[in-house]
């Protein structure tokens, strides 16, 4: 009987070792995804704040008005507004025709 008890004890004593080795690489495994899931988010990071920077830069009314001019924009006249046609027969607003 004791020599079985032994037998039990070492066998329990392999299977415990390699359930850790196993818990233990599968550990390692998803410590090396999350720091690549972090670089990742890192960089993206970065690239989302470079995005937002040219876009301030591009939507400055200054650059936008001076590049309008450059390619023959002028800004609106009040005789270019248009009014929809309102739903179910309602009258909308008027727009003014600018003096000339």
């Amino acid at each position: 009987m004791l020599r079985f008890v032994t037998l039990v004890s070492i066998a329990t004593t392999f299977l415990t070792a390699f359930v850790l080795y196993a818990t233990n690489y599968q550990t390692r495994a998803l410590e090396h995804e999350l720091e690549a899931a972090q670089r990742r988010l890192d960089a993206l990071s970065r690239e989302v704040a470079t995005l937002r920077a040219e876009r301030a830069f591009l939507a400055r009314p200054s650059r936008i008005s001076k590049a309008a001019r450059a390619l023959g924009m002028r800004p609106a006249t009040g005789a270019q507004y248009r009014t929809s046609t309102p739903r179910n027969g309602e009258s909308g607003p008027e727009v003014p025709d600018e003096p000339r």
